[in-house]
């Protein structure tokens, strides 16, 4: 039996990586950033052009999906629990991540990201290729070329 003078101190019933990984979206963790960096659910939904209510909602959603409270209201607004705050930086790692994917995904579609390897043996055709290079560069940026 727990002591009326100390709180229960169990650790929250977390949800499976499973469980998470199916259930979370790219725009539930946006909302998690947008209320952190907003301070309310008011402002985030200003922010993502949601409702108050569906902000809560979505909040109150993601929360039983991973299985803890994320934001502790104050009254200063919401601030973000120990979880709260470990969620947001995998949540900007992850949209950042996504990010960087879409950039090299529009460069390769571009013809960036190519990369081409050239060789030759010393002498006059070395001036010729440097030359060519040269052109080649300024019309092709984004190609990386190994000599």
């Amino acid at each position: 039996m727990e002591s009326p003078d100390k709180p229960d101190q169990r650790l929250p019933e977390l949800a499976t990586l499973h469980e998470i990984g199916s259930r979370l979206k790219f725009r539930q963790l946006r909302l998690l950033i947008a209320i952190e960096d907003m301070g309310s659910i008011h402002r985030a939904a200003a922010l993502l052009h949601m409702s108050q209510p569906g902000v809560s909602k979505a909040l109150r959603e993601i929360e039983e999906t991973i299985g803890a409270t994320l934001f502790a209201r104050s009254p200063q607004g919401l601030l973000a629990t120990d979880m709260g705050r470990c969620a947001i930086r995998h949540a900007r790692l992850m949209c950042s991540s996504l990010a960087h994917m879409h950039d090299e995904l529009g460069s390769l579609s571009r013809g960036g990201g190519l990369r081409i390897a050239v060789g030759t043996v010393a002498g006059a055709l070395a001036a010729v290729l440097a030359d060519a290079l040269v052109v080649f560069r300024r019309a092709h940026p984004a190609v990386r070329v190994d000599l």
